[in-house]
């Protein structure tokens, strides 16, 4: 673990954690906005998560300027990256956290407050950077393990058919020809069982 220099004194933290306790619901719903307005610039987040997301940023955040080490900020990047947040997302907690605090603090508080909002976010955005280009490895490797299954499934459909429709151009008896696509189709598509139903007209 890195070693921890105070971004706050404690009388700080405290006021800024009374603050939380009067207004936290106002934080968490100013989250939630924000994370609503880009929701379709995130990969894979559902609305029902978002009332989470801004609770557990309000209670992270607080933590960090108790206790301020840039792991656990960036351990909340990369968990954000993980749960399909955007990079606009992320960026609009930030800001969201600088404006709702601006509003909020006297004179003397507001420099020491928006240094410590910016140390932590900066964290934060590097967990998320690097966690990113796991994800979308794991995600391109995942699409490139459907479309070969995808491929492979349509490969043994047209071999089927193929041999379907070679068998119909050379076997004129009914009986064996369907004896023999029906065989053909078991075997390419590897059933237990497979029947031709004849209708009448």
């Amino acid at each position: 673990m890195e070693s921890t220099t105070p971004l706050l004194t404690a009388p700080v933290v405290a006021n800024l954690r009374q603050r939380l306790d009067v207004d936290s619901t106002d934080l968490i719903r100013r989250y939630q906005q924000t994370l609503h307005e880009n929701m379709f610039t995130n990969r894979s987040t559902r609305p029902a998560m978002l009332a989470r997301i801004a609770t557990d940023e309000v209670t992270i955040f607080l933590s960090f300027l108790e206790n301020p080490l840039r792991e656990v900020a960036q351990a909340r990047g990369a968990h954000l990256c993980d749960v399909g947040l955007s990079e606009l997302s992320v960026l609009g907690l930030s800001e969201t956290t600088r404006q709702f605090f601006l509003g909020r603090l006297h004179n003397d508080l507001i420099v020491p407050t928006l240094q410590a909002i910016d140390t932590y976010h900066q964290a934060v955005i590097q967990g998320f950077l690097q966690n990113r280009e796991k994800v979308i490895l794991t995600e391109q490797e995942r699409i490139r393990s459907a479309l070969q299954r995808t491929l492979g499934r349509f490969t043994v459909q047209f071999e089927a058919a193929a041999g379907v429709a070679s068998a119909t151009t050379t076997i004129l008896d009914l009986d064996k020809l369907l004896n023999t696509a029906v065989e053909l189709i078991r075997e390419r598509f590897d059933l237990y069982y497979v029947g031709f139903f004849l209708i009448d007209e």
